[in-house]
């Protein structure tokens, strides 16, 4: 693109100059949004954090050179002042919630044993991959899920990401599998959730 600029500057004067000088433009157009699309294409590749924390559980596999699948986790952003619950609600229950809802959850093996919080966000779309190993039926999680075009663990139920923010931190800083009660709009507390809703998987804010 700089180069059909200085030969545009050179046309200048010519006798031939202006017979050439919508195609020397043309092509420098062509130049300039290839560049434009190739720096969008950098931006896109850099990963930047939403919020400011901390780096942990950085994938030792990691070299420079290394291709990554678009989904593999490469390591966690934490902020310690803000926890988060990542609940896999059934179809038939995500109508009865809405942000704002009071939440109780219970971390199995931790104490206090229920943390409180309230529902912050509700995924519009079902969510079809696992979020973790943890919840998956085949490594003695809860959920059953079957295998995807690509190998994959799939969600076998439809199931809705209802997202938690604590209200505390929990005792431990580890991921765990916790479940969940929520005052929804059918009931005050919807006990049989207990034995009816998927795992939870609790986290530090990150992605």
């Amino acid at each position: 693109a700089a180069a059909r600029g200085r030969e545009l500057l050179g046309l200048i004067g010519l006798p031939e100059g202006e017979a050439r000088r919508n195609s020397v433009e043309q092509q420098q157009a062509q130049f300039v949004a290839e560049e434009q699309l190739y720096r969008q294409e950098q931006l896109r590749l850099q990963l930047t954090a939403p919020f400011a924390g901390q780096l942990r559980d950085l994938d030792e596999n990691l070299q420079p050179g290394v291709w990554v699948h678009p989904r593999q986790p490469l390591a966690i952003i934490i902020d310690a002042q803000s926890w988060v619950v990542d609940a896999l609600v059934e179809e038939a229950d995500i109508a009865r919630l809405a942000p704002g809802n009071r939440a109780r959850v219970l971390v199995e093996g931790q104490r206090p044993y229920f943390l409180s919080g309230q529902v912050s966000e509700i995924d519009a779309g079902r969510t079809q991959s696992v979020p973790h190993p943890l919840l998956d039926a085949k490594h003695g999680g809860p959920l059953p899920t079957v295998a995807g075009a690509g190998g994959e663990s799939v969600l076998r139920d439809a199931r809705y990401r209802v997202r938690i923010v604590l209200d505390a931190p929990p005792v431990s800083p580890q991921m765990a599998v916790a479940r969940v009660d929520i005052a929804g709009a059918a009931q005050p507390w919807l006990g049989s959730v207990l034995e009816r809703w998927a795992a939870l998987l609790i986290r530090e804010s990150g992605f």
